[in-house]
């Protein structure tokens, strides 16, 4: 059996757009090849279950960084067609935490569950829906420096040594900071996700796939036997050890791993 995990926003969706035009070959040949595709990402429950309805995936999905793990139980149209399973400090008690979070940051800085939908819309491109869904938060809280995103990306490791103190950490997303609790991650949700697999597969070899662009894709890549990267930065820069670089970037990179999976 293969399993194919796949970021979403700069893989599967165009980052600026959210198309998911030049990933549906790759989806299709998933779902010909029966490849189970689960989805990857910092999203929420509420935007994950959307999109993956409207794809028409069966598999189980990860959102919030690994926050929590939806297991698919029933169709679509059911009342309660997920099981959710939690990691991690709820969103009511991070922002308890948040003072920390300022603290060890050294800068002003605004989550995202104090700002309106319109303002959502304005950072991310979502429509009203997808704002008032990214919301939704659970087990995690996106925030932004309000001087600018910049001034925290070259002392991170510095403030996640403070937090992590404290259980806490900070995840580096391409939009947003994410607010977390340490040692969740989407590396140790697939992990999860693989062991369940494993006990319903017999004695049969499982073999493991990821696609990603960013810096939040590390922990997946390193959790699965072979990683596809799709997004612009330099690998050798966020990663040690072996990536595939796709020749195309973004959700055609997607559908190009895709292929080279399926020659595996």
């Amino acid at each position: 059996m293969k399993l194919l995990f796949s970021d979403l926003d700069g893989t599967i969706l165009d980052f600026h757009t959210y198309s998911c035009e030049k990933s549906l070959p790759g989806i299709s040949l998933c779902r010909e090849h029966g490849i189970p595709l689960i989805l990857v990402s910092s999203k929420t429950f509420d935007e994950m279950a959307d999109i993956h309805c409207r794809l028409g995936l069966d598999a189980p999905f990860v959102f919030e960084n690994g926050g929590g793990v939806a297991w698919k139980n029933s169709s679509c149209g059911s009342g309660s067609p997920y099981e959710l399973q939690l990691s991690g400090l709820t969103c009511e008690v991070l922002r308890e935490r948040l003072p920390l979070l300022r603290d060890a940051a050294g800068h002003a800085l605004t989550p995202l569950p104090d700002m309106d939908w319109e303002k959502v819309a304005d950072l991310t491109g979502l429509d009203e829906t997808g704002a008032r869904n990214a919301l939704k938060r659970r087990t995690s809280i996106p925030f932004i420096i309000d001087e600018g995103n910049g001034l925290l990306y070259a002392k991170l490791s510095e403030v996640n040594s403070v937090l992590q103190g404290h259980g806490l950490q900070v995840i580096q997303g391409r939009r947003f900071f994410h607010f977390t609790s340490a040692g969740v991650d989407k590396g140790a949700a697939v992990k999860k996700i693989i062991a369940r697999y494993g006990e319903t597969s017999g004695n049969g070899e499982i073999l493991t796939f990821a696609a990603g662009d960013s810096f939040n894709d590390m922990p997946m890549f390193d959790a699965v036997s072979r990683s596809f990267y799709v997004g612009d930065d330099d690998v050798a820069a966020v990663k040690s050890g072996t990536v595939h670089r796709t020749e195309a970037r973004g959700p055609a990179g997607f559908t190009e791993a895709v292929r080279g999976i399926i020659a595996v």
